[in-house]
C-alpha cells in the first residue's frame, strides 16, 4: 500500500529575505539614538568635570 505523501505547509513565500528598505533603520530611530547618545555624552563630561574639579581643588586647595 502506497501512501499519500502530506504536502508541506511552509511554502517559499513564508519565509522571504526581508528587502532593503525594513533592513534600513527609519530616520527617526537613527535621530533619537543620535539624541540619546550626545545627552549621554554631555551628562557624562559634566559628571567627571565636577569630579576632577573637587578632587584637583582637596589636592591643591582653594
Amino acid at each position: 500500500m502506497k501512501q499519500k505523501s502530506i504536502k508541506s505547509q511552509t511554502t517559499p513565500i513564508l519565509r522571504q529575505a526581508p528587502t532593503a528598505a525594513e533592513l534600513r533603520p527609519s530616520r527617526i530611530a537613527v535621530i533619537m539614538a543620535n539624541v540619546k547618545d550626545f545627552v549621554l555624552f554631555i551628562v557624562l563630561a559634566l559628571v567627571i568635570w565636577f569630579v576632577v574639579t573637587i578632587a584637583l581643588s582637596f589636592v591643591i586647595g582653594g
